[in-house]
């Protein structure tokens, strides 16, 4: 769960005689840190993967080069691959626990001060397990980073496959 909230700090007769919206403010700034954080992850990683993948589709379908070597440049290519799928993952799932531990410092602040309209409470676990995530996905109640785990999880599958039929194809 994600709450976009624009801070705009209004000075109401709840707040104006209170020195706990600075700690807001920094709750919000900490939290922002780690959604942008996210999200640069996200992309990057993705960027990259999909380089990796489109580099041994060219080279897979290029007539320049013998199946030998297509077959190492593919080989090696899925370990890359491979490499970075599951660092993706990893590295998600870290960060996912760091804006968890923000949001959730966010929404104690915010709930101390503006206690006549409070934020729900954070979920109690940053991320989901695996077979959580394929039940959400499945269920259609999947978040973003959810959304992203998968699909990190799903290149794994794809470049592992392909790592095996490269290296079949090379010993045969």
């Amino acid at each position: 769960m994600y709450i976009h909230i624009k801070m705009v700090l209004v000075m109401t007769e709840e707040t104006k005689n209170n020195h706990d919206t600075k700690k807001l403010e920094i709750a919000h700034n900490i939290r922002e840190f780690h959604h942008k954080s996210l999200w640069a992850e996200e992309k990057h990683f993705t960027w990259w993967i999909s380089i990796v993948l489109s580099a041994q589709i060219l080279i897979y379908t290029s007539n320049s080069l013998c199946d030998q070597s297509k077959l190492i440049f593919i080989f090696i290519a899925s370990l890359v691959g491979s490499f970075l799928c599951i660092t993706a993952f990893r590295v998600l799932r870290r960060e996912g626990e760091y804006f968890h531990t923000a949001l959730s410092r966010f929404v104690k602040e915010y709930n101390s001060i503006y206690t006549t309209s409070p934020l729900p409470n954070v979920a109690e676990k940053a991320n989901k397990n695996i077979r959580e995530l394929i039940k959400s996905f499945l269920t259609c109640k999947i978040g973003v980073r959810d959304t992203f785990q998968l699909l990190f999880l799903f290149f794994i599958v794809i470049f592992v496959g392909i790592l095996v039929f490269s290296f079949l194809t090379l010993r045969g």
